[in-house]
């Protein structure tokens, strides 16, 4: 018995090593002094001052950020501008410890054959491209993980049937809500698929327990996002994913999410065809060795994210918000490849060794190009901010253009009051100024605004005797905004000069030129 439970202990450390493993491979996949240095994009930059926003605002300014993940960004210890980052590359490296402690679980039949599917699992979730991008400051790593988490949880209530495993379900569904609203469509298809279940195998009492248990759970989940989420939803941000929306006639749906899937090769890393091929597969086994719940439970995803998308509720495989489904569908194809592989090495070491070592090689191959790169625009107020901070003085007039007035306000560290705003008329829900600093914010990107702004610019540098300057900041100008610049500046006969170098330079305005 002593020497059993030995064996037990030994190859817990075994498992607990292989998923430390797997999670410490972010070091290895992500170029990590670069993900710290690099300056805030803009998508980043409005997460990193809502880290930065009091707490009694985090609710109102929630609109496109979970307010779970901005309180976990608020508990990290920053030594440096973009120490942040440190949180996203935590949870990518915990959604590749948890897709191997998932598929390590399943019924193998043996414990090489669970941990080669678990290592496989483990390393597609890792190297897949989609995933070697999750490195900036959005939460989507983070709904991978929970996701992943839940599916766990749910595999082991259908395994081990009884209130305990379903309570943990439960506890950790609620819990994980506030930090990734993505999850709470995991959660509903779990419940769905241990209730289908129970109900298909006539287990009358298990069913009456699920759907207490369920639907508790969905009361408290659903009264959290009508309490914090949808009322915050906003409408520009909605409008932002119309493209990803499915419209049309059921069949021009289908035929949209079908061409939408094949689009999807880059961010798998190999052929889609080749991953809805192992993903069936995946689906087959699990039912196949008794889960059949955590196989209904993936179907019901997918239907939810379809029928989400057609009402227009969720942009549609989008990798970047449907990352959370992504991972969990290269999860379960990773399970249908390696119940081949077991099926035909027999729970073998040596041979389960090198095909685990053969398609990590193939995974990492199709991942090259992603591997150690940030893959998001090289954006930098920074350097502008910094500058301006360092050189301003009496009777200069600070111009932020939209795009930059989040990371503008993060990286202020002068003097000045950082104000947070609610506005319903940008993606973020919310702008921010820096008062007290004679600094005008852009409200618009179009000309009219553009130039409105820069009139009154000019007229309170006048004020000033015009012995100042006038300093220019701005980021992620599409063409037509930077149309909107050069007008202003042209109709206003101000000749800007550029101080600082690209990407994003910084401009000032010492002098009007002469009219004509």
């Amino acid at each position: 018995m002593r020497g059993r439970v030995a064996g037990v202990t030994r190859g817990r450390v075994v498992d607990a090593g292989l998923a430390l493993a797997l999670a410490a491979g972010v070091l290895v996949v992500q170029s990590v002094g670069t993900v710290l240095h690099r300056p805030f994009w803009v998508d980043e930059a409005w997460v990193a001052d809502l880290a930065k926003a009091p707490v009694s605002r985090q609710v109102a300014l929630s609109s496109s950020t979970p307010i779970g993940w901005v309180l976990l960004l608020k508990l990290v210890p920053t030594q440096g501008a973009q120490d942040l980052r440190v949180l996203p590359l935590i949870f990518e490296g915990a959604a590749a410890a948890l897709a191997f402690a998932l598929v390590r679980s399943l019924n193998w039949g043996s414990v090489n054959g669970g941990r080669a599917a678990g290592a496989m699992a483990g390393a597609a979730v890792l190297l897949a491209p989609m995933s070697l991008a999750q490195n900036d400051l959005k939460q989507y790593s983070c709904d991978a993980a929970v996701s992943l988490l839940v599916l766990l949880l749910a595999r082991r209530a259908e395994q081990r049937p009884g209130l305990r495993a379903l309570l943990w379900l439960s506890l950790t569904s609620v819990i994980v809500t506030p930090f990734s609203t993505a999850a709470v469509l995991v959660i509903a298809a779990s419940f769905g698929g241990l209730l289908a279940v129970s109900v298909a195998q006539r287990r009358w009492h298990d069913a009456r327990r699920v759907l207490v248990v369920g639907g508790a759970t969905g009361a408290l989940v659903v009264a959290f996002l009508a309490a914090v989420v949808l009322p915050r939803e906003n409408p520009t941000l909605r409008a932002y994913w119309r493209v990803f929306y499915l419209d049309g006639s059921p069949i021009h749906m289908v035929t949209s999410a079908v061409s939408r899937f094949r689009s999807l090769g880059p961010a798998f890393g190999v052929s889609p065809w080749l991953v809805l091929l192992l993903f069936v597969a995946g689906v087959l086994v699990l039912g196949a060795r008794g889960h059949a719940a955590v196989a209904t439970a993936v179907v019901v995803l997918a239907i939810e994210l379809f029928v989400l998308g057609a009402a227009h509720r969720y942009p549609f495989l989008d990798v970047r918000t449907s990352y959370f489904f992504l991972a969990i569908t290269v999860v379960v194809a990773a399970i249908g490849f390696a119940g081949m592989v077991v099926g035909l090495c027999r729970h073998r070491a040596l041979p389960l060794a090198a095909v685990v070592g053969v398609a990590v090689a193939v995974l990492a191959f199709g991942g090259r190009h992603d591997v150690r790169q940030f893959a998001f625009p090289k954006e930098d107020v920074r350097t502008p901010t910094r500058y301006v901070a360092a050189h301003r003085r009496p009777g200069d007039i600070v111009v932020v253009g939209l795009g930059a007035n989040w990371a503008f306000t993060y990286y202020w560290h002068g003097p000045g009051a950082k104000a947070y705003i609610s506005d319903d008329t940008v993606a973020a829900g919310f702008v921010t100024r820096v008062d007290g600093i004679d600094a005008i914010f852009v409200p618009a990107r179009d000309r009219i605004t553009v130039l409105a702004t820069m009139k009154t610019a000019v007229e309170r540098w006048a004020s000033h005797g015009g012995t100042g300057r006038i300093w220019i900041v701005r980021t992620h100008m599409a063409p037509t905004e930077q149309r909107s610049w050069t007008a202003a500046l042209r109709e206003l006969h101000l000749r800007a000069t550029p101080v600082t170098g690209p990407p994003e330079p910084l401009l000032v305005v010492t002098r009007a030129t002469t009219p004509g």
